[in-house]
């Protein structure tokens, strides 16, 4: 009666945020039997840091400037049979902006 579900957790500038949900999580690590097919892809959103910032899109779309923007797009890049087993997460661990 037990269940694994495998995560995968990139920060928003890694190379492969776009992808890793299916080339990783899905190919790599839910098709082990007790995940059934499921899984939960995490994006760590720093917002605007110099030197860190997202990769652009695959399919040419414009930067997303919310986690989620960010949330919605990567949601839409899972094929259709994985996108009810596989849940995106983005997780805002932004600096608050400066209070005047």
């Amino acid at each position: 009666n037990e269940i694994k579900l495998p995560v995968e957790i990139k920060c928003q500038w890694h190379r492969k945020v776009w992808d890793a949900a299916i080339a990783q999580l899905a190919t790599k690590y839910t098709v082990d039997w007790q995940a059934k097919g499921c899984g939960a892809y995490v994006v760590l959103w720093f917002g605007d840091v110099p030197g860190k910032q997202l990769p652009a899109s695959p399919d040419g779309l414009e930067r997303p400037q919310t986690p989620e923007e960010l949330r919605r797009m990567l949601k839409e890049r899972l094929p259709e049979g994985k996108s009810s087993l596989i849940d995106v997460f983005v997780v805002d661990v932004s600096r608050p902006a400066a209070v005047t």
